[in-house]
């Protein structure tokens, strides 16, 4: 304001010059919160005038001072134009050297030149300073106190509504803040964080209770802004009773998005911001690579694996943040949630025990398979192996065999049925191509490896149904039910060198929440992918085809398709592992264990509950 009076001032004393044509002069401004001031004449540099001493009510007159604050001796030189400034301390006043009049003092002596006409200075601006014109009283101040400047604070709702919208005048500064509208503004998804100087980042000045928090420090006006934070849903996944089996004990990442174990066992939490989806996978796997929770006796229906509040979740559908908060009760536009995805177990009627005997016969397949009363055996090797089998089966107390499965029809597979029909009740058969045409339409080998016409006369001569079994086909034996995943076609030995391998059963074995993968000699990955997912495909023991050996001249298992299946056992029936040196890491990488069931004719058990599972090596049958 100082400056903005100097500039008044100058310009007014630059008009009289003009008008003048002569004098010089300097101001003296008696900065008590007005214009009044007066000139004094410059003669040779020195003041020739009365300085008259002003008053200001409740201030006392400290002196005449420069612009730069320093106090001057009125009989030095000046320069033309210059002013001149009272400074004043509060506590009283100065009374005049008389009753009704200001003190003045004569700087030179002599007479004073004082203007006698408007011609020589301009009335309007120009104060008197002669015997006749005296300034006025001293009971009645200059000019009343100066006030405080004061600022506006305007506000800005950064893309929300309500709350503080006006804006507030005549803010001092260093002076509290204003009480504002106790109303908070409101922005769907977030939640608001107070009010800030600047749109982004900045100072806070009232937190998000519309409080403040601090003094008006700014010299000037202000726009406040509203500051968010985006809403975020805690999915707080739940075993719901279920037992843990993870080795991810600490922490990981599925997908995009962030897996923390909140407690141990129990509950993990998955967090979406507000807007944002599940990635394509969906809800996490209950029962995968990062969960594996089981429950005794119970199962989870496909695509109905959580539930959240009362709604049953479709495991693999793409949720919203906002979709899932309003299943558990909770609404994400107006404040942060957090809700419970528990594992929606299906009580099983009660199914016993599944047991699984893999025979220690070398290099050949031979497994029996009982639950529930039932009994089911695959391949046996040779006849031979027929007959080793029918010893150890007949020590396990077994009458009868309610299915008989070839996983294809090369000698070293089935030759061991033609034992066991002879010696033995077989309630069906199945396998993957006929018997009796396999030959003939150049889907099985021939010759030594394949000659299945004297097989095919025992089925029909004994009277024992036969089922060839086509991709997708679900058989139920008893409480066992298989899913054929393969072959997806029959080849011919044009067409594939070893046709019959190529053309082997790929069985999964379903007991509750247990399932086990059955290969022959080979797999039709491609065809099985292209047609399956993990769904499907996951499973908990692994029968690696081929003996675990390369077939000359063919490609390897691939990682890929054994990542699919996420085995937590490999079997190989063989006495040493030839697995490739990429498989074997590979497998190690995923925590799979190989289990061999060749090995000097020892057995092995595996068990299953329909959720857990164990495994008794070199178990002996007596």
């Amino acid at each position: 304001m100082r400056r903005i009076n100097k500039v008044i001032i100058l310009l007014f004393i630059s008009v009289i010059l003009i008008s003048c044509g002569k004098k010089s002069y300097v101001v003296f401004d008696y900065n008590c919160n007005g214009d009044q001031s007066y000139e004094c004449e410059l003669k040779n540099n020195k003041l020739n005038c009365n300085v008259i001493t002003p008053v200001c009510e409740g201030y006392r007159f400290k002196g005449w001072y420069s612009e730069n604050d320093n106090p001057l001796d009125l009989k030095s030189n000046f320069k033309a134009n210059e002013v001149i400034y009272a400074k004043w301390e509060k506590g009283g006043t100065v009374e005049p050297s008389s009753s009704e009049e200001p003190t003045s003092t004569i700087v030179t002596p002599g007479i004073i030149d004082t203007p006698s006409s408007s011609s020589e200075m301009p009335s309007s601006s120009r104060k008197e300073t002669n015997s006749q014109e005296k300034p006025s009283s001293s009971s009645t101040p200059v000019n009343p106190p100066k006030p405080e400047e004061t600022y506006t604070i305007s506000f800005n709702l950064n893309g929300g509504t309500g709350g503080q919208t006006a804006s507030i005048s005549g803010v001092k500064y260093n002076n509290n803040l204003p009480s504002i509208n106790q109303n908070k503004p409101v922005k769907p998804g977030y939640t608001f964080q107070g009010w800030y100087d600047s749109q982004n980042g900045g100072t806070q000045y009232y937190n998000s209770s519309n409080s403040p928090v601090r003094k008006y420090d700014k010299k000037g006006n202000i726009t406040l802004y509203t500051h968010w934070t985006i809403n975020t849903l805690s999915i707080e996944y739940n075993g719901n009773g279920g037992s843990w089996n993870s080795s991810n004990s600490t922490y990981g990442v599925n997908g995009s998005n962030t897996v923390i174990v909140k407690s141990t066992n129990q509950v993990y939490q998955k967090v979406l911001n507000y807007g944002e989806k599940l990635e394509s996978s969906g809800l996490t796997d209950y029962n995968g690579s990062w969960f594996k929770w089981t429950r005794s006796g119970y199962t989870v229906e496909s695509k109905k694996e959580y539930i959240i509040g009362s709604t049953v979740l479709d495991q693999a559908k793409v949720y919203s943040s906002i979709e899932l908060s309003r299943y558990g009760g909770c609404d994400l536009s107006k404040t942060n949630c957090t809700i419970t995805a528990k594992v929606n177990w299906k009580k099983l009627q009660d199914s016993g025990t599944l047991k699984i005997y893999y025979f220690g016969y070398g290099r050949y397949d031979s497994y029996l398979i009982q639950g529930n009363n039932t009994t089911i055996f695959i391949d046996g090797g040779t006849e031979y192996g027929g007959s080793y089998s029918l010893n150890l089966i007949k020590k396990l107390g077994v009458n009868k065999i309610d299915a008989l499965i070839g996983s294809h029809l090369d000698n070293n597979h089935v030759d061991a049925h033609k034992y066991l029909i002879k010696n033995f009740s077989i309630g069906h058969v199945y396998y993957p191509d006929d018997p009796n045409t396999c030959i003939t339409n150049k889907t099985c080998q021939g010759g030594s490896a394949a000659n299945p016409t004297e097989l095919a006369k025992l089925i029909k001569n004994n009277n024992i149904p036969m089922t060839v079994l086509k991709p997708s086909m679900n058989i139920k034996i008893g409480n066992i039910t298989f899913d054929c995943v393969g072959p997806q076609t029959l080849y011919t030995t044009s067409q594939h060198y070893y046709a019959s391998n190529y053309n082997s059963l790929n069985l999964i074995l379903k007991f509750g929440n247990t399932k086990f993968y059955f290969a022959g000699d080979g797999i039709q990955e491609t065809e099985i992918l292209s047609k399956y997912g993990k769904e499907t495909l996951k499973v908990d023991v692994f029968k690696y085809p081929h003996h675990g050996e390369l077939v000359s001249g063919e490609a390897a298992l691939s990682t890929d398709f054994v990542e699919v299946l996420s085995p937590r056992y490999v079997t190989i029936p063989n006495i040493s592992n030839k697995l490739e040196n990429k498989m074997n890491k590979f497998l190690n990488s995923i925590g799979a264990e190989i289990i061999l069931t060749g090995v000097s004719r020892k057995n092995v058990l595996i068990e299953s509950d329909g959720s857990n599972i164990t495994v008794y090596k070199n178990y002996e049958i007596k």
